[in-house]
């Protein structure tokens, strides 16, 4: 069974690095389409070279030697692009899903492998069943395969927008929780010092007062996208992890656009939420807040 499921896996893998290659292909072969990318060090890139490091990126399916584990490369950028290029962007997304999908139904079934062990068994039958296909993965880096920068998906477009602008989403979350809760949390954790000191310090409020649990999120990009149809204007929010691909032809301007910073700042955090708790954390061992003001 498990065989089976992997040489599956295997199967739409080489049909995603298959379609990424095509795709790469494609793009390269459009000559004075519009093109921009912003590079990791917040630098514009525009025409040729930003279609290559798109290309670079949409193939950019292993860990790099830099790369924190379970982190994902971004690159935000524009890219005009032929009806072709659009059909293989949208069949590689169809790719991306069927290969998630497999990967999921080896979790469902229980096979407890870290992705590390789960690549070397890949690599293993690959080895056995096709010898060409597993040096051409292996160039691609299989043994260091990012799962994350498989799955996610390229957008797509079916118009070119009027106006383009990114911005980083708030880069933590905030969860109310009453003191009786926060106290039942904290009582299932192991004894110590530090445990008795917290509880002391929920046991001086009421029951119902309420507090802030704060989860510190992963900085990621979003986009707002806004459409001219007839004599209405659409907006879209989205994901902008990777360049945005668009219908255009050649020698035509890109939208207007707006990037955000290549890094997120302060500033761009959602201050009216901030603003809501003190800054120095009261519970430290649940990232517990209090609020200046309970709501």
């Amino acid at each position: 069974m498990e065989i089976n499921m992997i040489a599956d896996l295997i199967t739409s893998l080489e049909q995603l690095l298959s379609l990424s290659q095509q795709l790469g292909g494609s793009i390269a072969a459009q000559k004075n389409f519009a093109a921009w990318v912003q590079l990791p060090d917040g630098e514009a890139s525009f025409n040729q070279p930003a279609q290559s490091a798109a290309i670079k990126i949409f193939n950019q399916y292993q860990y790099l030697d830099e790369q924190p584990s379970r982190n994902t490369i971004t690159m935000p950028g524009l890219l005009a692009c032929t009806a072709e290029t659009l059909s293989i962007a949208t069949q590689l997304n169809a790719a991306k899903q069927r290969f998630e999908k497999l990967m999921q139904q080896l979790k469902t079934e229980k096979i407890k492998r870290d992705e590390e062990s789960l690549t070397a068994s890949i690599e293993q039958i690959l080895k056995l069943r096709n010898v060409e296909a597993y040096e051409t993965l292996n160039r691609h880096g299989l043994a260091r395969l990012n799962l994350r920068q498989c799955y996610r998906q390229i957008t797509v477009l079916e118009q070119k927008p009027l106006k383009v602008s990114w911005s980083w989403a708030n880069t933590r979350a905030i969860k109310k929780i009453k003191t009786s809760k926060a106290i039942e949390m904290l009582l299932k954790r192991p004894d110590s010092d530090a445990k008795e000191v917290q509880l002391a310090k929920l046991q001086t409020l009421t029951a119902d007062t309420l507090l802030a649990q704060v989860q510190q999120l992963t900085p990621h990009r979003r986009v707002n996208l806004v459409f001219k149809e007839q004599d209405q204007i659409r907006r879209q929010m989205i994901k902008g992890s990777l360049p945005i691909l668009y219908p255009d032809l050649a020698n035509q301007k890109l939208p207007d656009f707006r990037p955000c910073s290549a890094q997120p700042s302060r500033a761009d955090r959602l201050e009216r939420l901030d603003k809501k708790i003190e800054e120095e954390v009261f519970i430290p061992s649940l990232r517990i807040h209090r609020y200046i003001e309970n709501n």
